[in-house]
């Protein structure tokens, strides 16, 4: 960073620290706590230990509606709103999960984050709740939170990115991106054909047992929210979506890059699970393959299959080629795919899916192809 850069980031990030210090003192005069509204992230973890995120906001910020078809402007206003969202720092935060208490303090951006072993949860199969409440208010409602354990007969994990791999955003065009993330909502926002059953067909895998899934993206954390509605409409399989905070830092302008981000947290996950293989599901468009290259070195023989959506020019395929010889060297295949039914014909070869799956994956890349009529932005 050039030192101009990181002057200003110093700057910005010690009016944005001052502001925080005003607004919290201010709350805590006027007595506005009940004015606060806990956000939770999906936790995950092991038998052993389990980590979860949240945050804790000002309702002055309340989040958009959900699923409603909504105007170009209420759209615009939304986003605005989720990316203007009013953080509060110092609040301290209670999970409770199967009679036991833990305690965790929300830092400058709003965020808390709780790390805990030999928990105890309540729940069936890989998915469990807990429990969170502010400290401050015992009369509150609290707000429940899932935390994914993965079965132990989980034959593997899935680590998605999301931009251009599950949910079409353009990466490749400033114009196009720029349009998808600030005039779409949840509703109007488009998956990639058959990519809702693909993924379903992989957490089913070929036995009993659910395969985990977890989502990493570079995005901001104020879009966790939007993500999770987008999936829930989509019928794409729940999972722990990993974003970053987008504000000032004394050290950066804006977020972590797209690599060290996905790196950090791909190195977490495995931590959690360092006796499961995974598969690794990217796009052509930002630098998913030389990020998962990366992680093949750092964690040999982990990694069962690359899959890398092509949405690039030609040039980008070669580089991409060039990767997925060195990957094959080191026994794991990458693939550089169009369609979904392309990475469901290799994982049912593989035995990752099962056979009884394809005609879904089949029809619905058909389906999701199909031509669609003019949607409320008047865009085809």
């Amino acid at each position: 960073m050039k030192s101009w850069e990181k002057a200003l980031a110093m700057a910005g990030s010690t009016v944005e620290e001052r502001l925080d210090r005003l607004r919290q003192r201010l709350a805590r005069r006027t007595a506005r706590f009940h004015d606060l509204r806990l956000t939770p992230f999906i936790g995950f973890g092991n038998e052993q230990a389990f980590s979860l995120m949240g945050r804790v906001l000002r309702k002055s910020s309340s989040l958009p509606s959900r699923y409603e078809q909504e105007s170009i402007w209420k759209v615009v206003r939304d986003m605005y709103t989720r990316l203007a969202s009013n953080e509060a720092p110092g609040i301290d935060v209670i999970l409770r999960a199967a009679q036991r208490e833990y305690h965790s303090t929300s830092d400058e951006e709003g965020f808390f984050q709780f790390s805990i072993e030999k928990p105890s949860l309540s729940g069936t199969g890989p998915w469990h709740t807990v429990e969170l409440r502010l400290a401050h208010n015992e009369l509150q409602a609290g707000t429940q939170a899932r935390v994914l354990i993965p079965s132990a007969q989980a034959a593997f994990g899935m680590i998605s990115d999301i931009d251009d791999t599950i949910v079409q955003t353009h990466a490749t065009s400033l114009h196009k991106m720029a349009r998808t993330v600030f005039l779409n909502n949840a509703q109007s926002r488009l998956p990639f054909p058959g990519v809702a059953a693909l993924y379903r067909a992989l957490v089913q895998g070929s036995s009993e047992a659910a395969n985990p899934i977890f989502y990493i993206s570079s995005g901001p954390w104020n879009f966790h929210d939007l993500l999770n509605d987008f999936m829930e409409l989509n019928g794409i399989p729940l999972g722990p979506i990993m974003l970053q905070d987008f504000g000032l830092k004394n050290d950066q302008l804006m977020m972590a890059s797209h690599s060290s981000h996905k790196l950090k947290q791909i190195r977490k996950v495995f931590s959690f699970y360092p006796n499961l293989p995974f598969i690794l599901m990217g796009d052509s468009g930002q630098h998913d393959p030389e990020v998962y290259s990366e992680v093949l070195k750092e964690f040999p023989g982990r990694i069962q299959g690359v899959y890398i959506r092509d949405v690039s020019p030609e040039n980008r395929d070669k580089e991409i080629r060039h990767l997925a010889i060195e990957a094959s060297k080191n026994g794991c295949p990458m693939l550089l795919v169009k369609d979904s039914f392309d990475v469901a014909e290799h994982a049912e070869r593989n035995g990752f899916i099962a056979s009884s799956t394809l005609p879904e994956i089949r029809a619905e890349v058909a389906s999701d192809n199909a031509p669609e009529p003019q949607n409320w932005m008047g865009e085809e």
